[in-house]
């Protein structure tokens, strides 16, 4: 294990092979276990962050001579590149506190506890809860190179998400 990652029921690994491992746990004690390929066993992930509901993983992977920086979300197999971002030696990461409309904390359970996972609202449309799962909302990333970024991502896209570049704090500094 070369990193790790915990909340809402949610504790995911890195491996010194590549691996993302995700163990879930539901309201009865019952484990999920679920094994991703991040990358190959030559790069290495240097650190993992998980959303407060356990949703959405972000990945720092230091490669022979660049970073990466990959997304995953809980219902995904597969990373997603964020190439927007290559290059950030990622250090730090603050998660939107969802949803942002003011609902009760009742509605900000973690996946798969059961609450509205899985329910279907009118003609089998997903719950507003079940939506929310599929956004990170904003995301600030902030850099070993003194930089703060911000991205989004949905887990439903296949087209990374919008990046943009907040602050350049090595700039300020003399």
């Amino acid at each position: 294990v070369v990193a790790a990652a915990s909340a809402a029921e949610t504790v995911v690994l890195a491996t010194s092979k590549g691996y993302l491992l995700r163990y879930q746990w539901d309201d009865y004690g019952n484990e999920k276990v679920t094994e991703v390929e991040l990358t190959r066993p030559e790069n290495r992930v240097r650190s993992l962050y998980i959303d407060p509901r356990g949703a959405h993983v972000l990945a720092c992977v230091k490669t022979a001579n660049n970073y990466e920086l990959l997304y995953v979300h809980s219902s995904g197999s597969k990373p997603r590149q964020l190439s927007k971002l290559k290059g950030l030696p990622v250090t730090a990461v603050g998660w939107q506190k969802q949803p942002s409309s003011g609902e009760d904390a009742e509605q900000q359970q973690r996946p798969g506890s059961g609450s509205s996972r899985g329910r279907s609202g009118a003609k089998g449309e997903p719950e507003e809860d079940d939506e929310l799962l599929l956004s990170t909302g904003d995301i600030m990333l902030g850099s070993e190179s003194g930089s703060l970024h911000a991205t989004n991502q949905e887990a439903r896209s296949k087209r990374e998400g919008a990046s943009s570049l907040l602050l350049d704090f090595k700039d300020k500094r003399k």
